[in-house]
């Protein structure tokens, strides 16, 4: 059965992307090359009136077709399916509409992240693609002036609202949730309930690493230079100019003192911590139960 990985984004998403889901000897099946951004291109990007089921599922026949041929789990990966939270972009109810009127029957996986690390990740995230937006108005405080709001939507991330929502869309046997931070502190429970869930034998993954991210301090020094740079808002490659300025601020963020770092990222966590407070606590121990995992141990806030 055709697995969709909806992220969520900064949940090991793009590791899961190159290493996992492309390799064949796993299992797994997924569009590579041009087709990489296909679910992107006829789901996200595709303006909403044009949107016909039928045609989607012609551009995906290729992968459903090779998959069962070779006896492969065809996999469909892209974050930008569950919303693009750090520009406010929500738009999952959608997105399942759209995706069980192409495919019908299939199984979805949701990959998790604990609340203010996914915060911090995803403001990094907004800087890093040229924004200049602070922490403060990236977080918001929910007391926005009626017809106003933060990009930071806390109930996308009650994970346990979540899943329940998109267990009300599909067949909650057909759905599975995974903490990021199991792929590092349990790695080999993590990988068995992954292949469990997809139906694939599986076997050992790589641990390459992807998208290691700036400094505290080259993330500030992007973001107070962010507006002097013209950037390319049409496609992934950059002007000269933007990849240097990207280079200079990792340099120096490196090279200045940590203790700059540590500032800024205290700051941060502040800012986050005060926004996010208790209100997760629940939803993450009535998600954990559910899981039967102990998300506690693994730094979530639990109630």
């Amino acid at each position: 059965m055709l697995v969709i990985h909806i992220g969520l984004h900064k949940s090991g998403t793009t590791f899961l992307q190159k290493e996992v889901f492309c390799n064949l000897s796993l299992g797994f099946s997924c569009p590579k090359g041009k087709d990489a951004l296909a679910a992107t291109h006829e789901f996200v990007n595709r303006e909403p009136t044009t949107f016909d089921p039928l045609l989607v599922r012609k551009r995906f026949a290729p992968l459903l077709e090779h998959a069962d041929r070779e006896g492969l789990v065809p996999v469909i990966s892209d974050e930008r399916l569950s919303s693009i939270p750090e520009r406010g972009r929500y738009h999952l109810p959608y997105m399942l509409d759209c995706l069980n009127q192409t495919f019908g029957e299939y199984k979805l996986l949701m990959t998790i992240r604990e609340q203010a690390a996914m915060a911090e990740a995803l403001y990094r995230q907004i800087i890093r693609s040229g924004d200049n937006i602070d922490i403060e108005q990236f977080m918001g405080t929910g007391l926005e002036q009626e017809g106003w709001t933060s990009r930071w939507q806390p109930s996308f991330f009650d994970y346990w609202h979540l899943y329940n929502f998109i267990s009300r869309k599909l067949d909650s046997a057909n759905v599975c949730v995974l903490p990021m931070e199991l792929m590092r502190s349990a790695p080999e429970e993590y990988w068995q309930r992954l292949f469990r869930f997809c139906n694939v034998v599986g076997g050992e993954v790589s641990h390459k690493r992807h998208n290691d991210g700036l400094t505290p301090l080259a993330t500030k020094l992007l973001r107070h230079t962010n507006g002097l740079m013209p950037r390319n808002k049409l496609g992934s490659k950059q002007p000269r100019l933007v990849r240097k300025q990207v280079e200079l601020c990792k340099i120096l963020g490196e090279r200045l003192p940590a203790t700059i770092s540590e500032k800024i990222s205290k700051h941060w966590r502040e800012v986050i911590d005060a926004r996010i407070g208790t209100q997760f606590n629940e939803s993450n121990r009535l998600l954990g139960e559910m899981l039967e995992i102990d998300l506690a141990s693994l730094g979530y806030r639990v109630g």
